[in-house]
């Protein structure tokens, strides 16, 4: 049970901007919500910093979390909620870890990334003892968990909280017509898939393969810029652009497409929210083996080793797709209830996080 005095301190990266991190952490917050008060503290730089300026503000919300931390120390009942982050920000989130430590926090750490698991770091290990062996992991799926485990030597005490909690099934879905449909929404960048997935509409028409492509998402770089221009004009009608997408426009590309590609090559890649929106929709998924995504995909799609030919594995998947297109597409309905079942599970595990963080 939980008391009237239970209250959770929770320190983590807001929005704006929106990133899959500070998404997630504000959904996070709002499970936690319900079952305990909360404290927020908001350690993002705001948006448009840089530079020197970024990390001194940083620093200043770093510090002021500290002091939330400090003052209610001699509360019974506090706990603390803090989100782990990857490459320097590990700084921040050790001296956190410390101070909550020191007084006498149980605190629950949230893991949102695989660079320091795939290859282990020295801050990492420092983080480890910096939280003591008191801390609760919270991991994104059990193969997080146990690369974890094997990377740095130990048996952490952790449970496994999934995305999936916060990405609803669309039940306002419509089947797609026309040829087979293939779509990438990210952040458009090399990293993210952008020239990989290009490279795989070309090679489908130059094979004759009659599909459509559809992208989304904001580019940030010119030279891909320029890149999405060009093939948007060679490609004609076997490829649609349609920018940034937000709300009911989000919800249509995934409703308008058949399968979600997903050639990620970015290093924090864990659980991409982008993967769990596609399966809510009824998609099939076609993505490298990175994080967690083998686990997200299960039967619905292709995992692509990280040391193969993404395009020419793709290109076999797609053929075979396009000529089973109709049953691919009558089985839609039951690929969204079968998600909306892990949805639920999973919100439910999020809910209760605080009342048994251990899973005890």
């Amino acid at each position: 049970m939980t008391s009237n005095d239970d209250f959770v301190v929770a320190i983590g990266q807001l929005p704006p901007p929106v990133t899959g991190l500070s998404y997630i952490t504000a959904r996070m917050i709002d499970a936690i919500k319900g079952t305990h008060p909360v404290r927020t503290a908001n350690i993002a730089a705001e948006p448009g910093q840089t530079g020197l300026s970024k990390h001194i503000r940083r620093a200043l919300r770093v510090l002021a979390a500290g002091a939330v931390l400090l003052r209610h120390t001699f509360r019974t009942g506090r706990r603390c909620y803090l989100v782990c982050e990857g490459d320097w920000g590990l700084a921040y989130i050790i001296f956190l870890a410390a101070l909550a430590r020191v007084c006498s926090y149980p605190t629950v750490l949230h893991h949102h990334s695989f660079a320091y698991i795939d290859r282990p770091r020295a801050l990492l290990r420092l983080l480890l003892r910096a939280g003591g062996p008191a801390l609760t992991h919270v991991f994104l799926c059990p193969i997080m968990s146990i690369k974890f485990a094997s990377a740095y030597g130990v048996e952490p005490k952790a449970c496994i909280v999934s995305n999936s909690a916060f990405v609803e099934p669309d039940l306002d879905f419509q089947t797609p017509t026309g040829p087979l449909t293939i779509g990438l929404l990210s952040n458009l960048t090399r990293e993210k898939g952008l020239h990989t997935f290009l490279e795989l509409v070309r090679s489908a028409r130059t094979q004759g393969l009659g599909i459509r492509a559809v992208l989304a998402g904001p580019i940030g770089v010119e030279a891909d810029r320029k890149l999405v221009e060009d093939a948007t004009r060679d490609l004609r009608d076997a490829l649609e652009y349609r920018g940034p997408l937000y709300g009911s426009s989000k919800n249509t590309f995934y409703r308008d497409i058949d399968i979600f590609v997903f050639p990620t090559q970015y290093s924090h890649e864990a659980e991409p929210t982008v993967v769990f929106e596609a399966l809510s929709a009824g998609n099939l998924i076609i993505a490298f083996d990175r994080g967690c995504i083998t686990s997200q995909v299960g039967t619905n799609g292709l995992i692509v080793p990280t040391n193969s030919n993404f395009v020419q594995d793709s290109l076999g998947y797609l053929r075979q797709a396009a000529g089973q297109l109709t049953n691919l597409r009558s089985e839609r309905p039951s690929c969204i209830d079968a998600y909306g079942a892990l949805h639920s599970s999973s919100s439910t595990i999020a809910k209760q996080l605080f009342r048994d963080p251990a899973g005890n």
